[in-house]
């Protein structure tokens, strides 16, 4: 049986709608995927409430651009020996940028270090691909402006690093405990705050300098998203929920 997952993120009310217009044409299509196949993320492309192009990247190392409502593939790029374990857009659907896993050719040495390929919206152009590179990334989140990547990895994942997606260049680094559903990571809209999933709680960062400026406990943590105006703040786990107001309205904790 063909299996499909999906990850995706609203960054605001139109995109949201957009979502919910073209899903059924994702679950349409499903059937025709390769069984393993991941769908990874969705978009229109141009930014725009279209629901006119699907994105995806698959474990076999493949990036695909799909036409919603006919499958009909636009684009098409290979990456022999890789898996593509994520799929990020900016908020215009302009620059989308690739997660890449070096599968393992070795049951003692550990593969080669991931990178992040970065490309312009509708792909044919090629890509470029940013200098940094990390070994085992365990998650990935680029801002909404498409500045800036927040990466966990390490193995196990216990560091955060932001990457400026421009040059390259490391902007922040800081060690983590790891934890939590996939080490979530979510940038808030101004990405001026960036939320991490860990060990038993939930840490909202600085972005500038990755200091902590507010921590919640929470028994399971799975997952953090701030709200499309910048109002407010949610954190789930497999327990509870939260929703509180924005960070920037809050006393900060102290230490």
């Amino acid at each position: 049986m063909t299996i499909a997952y999906q990850e995706y993120g609203f960054s605001n009310a139109a995109e949201s709608h957009m979502h919910a217009h073209f899903m059924p044409h994702v679950l349409a299509f499903a059937g025709e995927l390769k069984a393993g196949t991941r769908v990874l993320d969705v978009g229109c492309g141009n930014g725009s409430a279209c629901g006119e192009f699907i994105v995806d990247g698959s474990w076999d190392g493949r990036i695909l651009v799909r036409r919603a409502l006919s499958a009909r593939i636009e684009f098409s790029a290979e990456f022999p020996g890789e898996m593509i374990a994520g799929v990020h857009c900016d908020a215009k659907g302009d620059t989308w940028v690739f997660e890449h896993h070096r599968k393992a050719t070795s049951q003692t040495a550990s593969p080669a270090p991931c990178y992040f390929s970065v490309w312009r919206w509708p792909f044919n152009h090629g890509s470029v691909i940013l200098p940094a590179q990390v070994p085992f990334a365990r998650t990935s989140a680029l801002t909404s402006d498409a500045t800036r990547l927040a990466v966990v990895h390490g193995a196990p994942p216990t560091e955060l690093t932001i990457f400026d997606i421009v040059d390259g260049t490391l902007s922040a680094h800081c060690n983590i405990h790891s934890g939590g559903t996939g080490s979530a990571l979510a940038w808030s809209p101004k990405a001026d705050f960036l939320g991490s999933v860990q060990d038993g709680k939930v840490i909202i960062y600085r972005a500038e300098s990755l200091k902590p400026f507010r921590d919640f406990a929470l028994a399971y943590p799975s997952d953090i998203a701030f709200s499309p105006d910048g109002r407010l703040v949610a954190i789930g786990s497999w327990e509870s929920g939260l929703v509180l107001p924005n960070v920037i309205d809050v006393t900060p904790t102290t230490a």
